[in-house]
């Protein structure tokens, strides 16, 4: 299962070691919304990997909404233009990130 909106810095495979720092964070973060009751909503759509895409309610608010709000994560958009701007967004040090596709690691 994976979460609908939002997109977290990498900490498995991180760009720079600002992402892998907010992507701790984040993980963190998101451990302590799931400690309560939660609520699954199902999108009844897949990504590429045939994962279910869904939302989490946590008695704190829709996960996704929070992460974002928190500044742990940004909302999601596809293609390799987009994935520059997070690149850059998580690891402004380094400029636009990986130049093409495969190096990307793009998800749909």
């Amino acid at each position: 299962m994976r979460l609908v909106e939002p997109d977290a810095p990498e900490i498995s495979k991180p760009r720079c070691n600002t992402e892998l720092a907010k992507g701790l964070l984040a993980s963190g973060s998101l451990r302590q919304l799931l400690e309560g009751p939660v609520r699954i909503e199902r999108s009844g759509r897949t990504d590429r990997y045939r994962r279910t895409l869904a939302s989490i309610v946590a008695p704190a608010g829709n996960v996704a909404d929070i992460l974002i709000r928190e500044g742990l994560a940004i909302p999601y958009k596809p293609g390799f233009d987009a994935y520059q701007q997070r690149a850059a967004h998580w690891c402004p040090e380094q400029g636009r990130g990986p130049t093409s596709p495969t190096q990307a690691g793009e998800r749909s």
